[in-house]
C-alpha cells in the first residue's frame, strides 16, 4: 500500500510540475482536471500550485488513458458552458448596473462606434453574426454609422463599410480592450442581454 502511494504521489508531483511548466510558458485561465478517482482530488490539490488552483473550473470524471479526443472534449464541455455561462451573465450584471446609473457603459451601434474613437471601451460586446452598415474614414480611422459623407475630424471624405462590426472588432483589439461575441442563449439557463443592439461596450470611463 505505502508503495503504492509513493507511486500516486511521484504521479502528482509530475503531473502539477508539467502543468505548472506549460502555464508559464503559455498562460492560461481555465483548467478543467480530470481525474477517475475522486480520492485523488485532495491529494492533486495538496500538490498543486497556487496560480493552477485559482484557475481550477471544475472535475471530470474521466480515464485520460482511455478516452479519445472527443471523449475528453465531452466530458468537461458542462463545465466550460457552465464558466462561460457565469463569465456572461457577470458582463450582463454589470452592463446592467452601469446603464441603470448613466455609468461606463455604451449600447448600440452609434454610442459604441463614438466610444471605440475616443478608446473609452474596455470590453466590447457582439451579438453572434451581427452586422450593420457603416462608415470609416482612412485618414484617421474614425468609424461611425451610415449617413454620413466627410469625417467629422479632418473633412476627409468616408468610405462606405458593409459590415462595420469587423472594423469595430478590430478597433477593440488594437486598443487592447477585450471583445465578448454573446453566446446564443438557446439553452435552458443561458444568461438573456440586458439589450437588444447588434453592440454594446462596457467602458474605461
Amino acid at each position: 500500500a505505502r508503495s503504492v502511494e509513493r507511486d500516486v504521489e511521484s504521479h502528482l508531483e509530475e503531473a502539477t510540475g508539467l502543468l505548472l511548466r506549460q502555464f508559464e510558458r503559455r498562460p492560461f485561465d481555465h483548467l478543467v482536471v480530470g481525474a477517475n478517482a475522486e480520492s485523488l482530488r485532495p491529494a492533486l490539490t495538496g500538490e498543486a500550485h497556487s496560480y493552477l488552483l485559482e484557475r481550477v473550473r471544475g472535475w471530470v470524471d474521466i480515464d485520460e488513458q482511455l478516452a479519445s479526443t472527443a471523449e475528453v472534449l465531452e466530458a468537461v464541455r458542462p463545465v466550460m458552458d457552465e464558466q462561460a455561462d457565469a463569465e456572461e451573465r457577470a458582463l450582463f450584471e454589470r452592463l446592467a448596473a452601469e446603464q441603470g446609473t448613466d455609468g461606463r457603459a455604451a449600447v448600440g451601434l452609434d454610442a459604441v462606434l463614438g466610444a471605440l474613437v475616443e478608446r473609452r471601451v474596455e470590453t466590447l460586446l457582439v451579438r453572434e453574426g451581427a452586422e450593420e452598415a457603416g462608415v470609416k474614414c482612412v485618414t484617421c480611422g474614425w468609424m461611425g454609422p451610415r449617413g454620413r459623407t466627410a469625417c467629422p475630424v479632418d473633412e476627409t471624405a468616408l468610405d462606405e463599410v458593409e459590415n462595420i462590426v469587423e472594423p469595430a472588432i478590430q478597433a477593440a483589439i488594437q486598443q487592447s480592450a477585450g471583445v465578448h461575441v454573446l453566446r446564443r442563449g438557446e439553452e435552458a439557463g443561458s444568461p438573456e442581454a440586458p439589450f437588444d443592439a447588434p453592440v454594446a461596450a462596457l467602458l474605461r470611463y
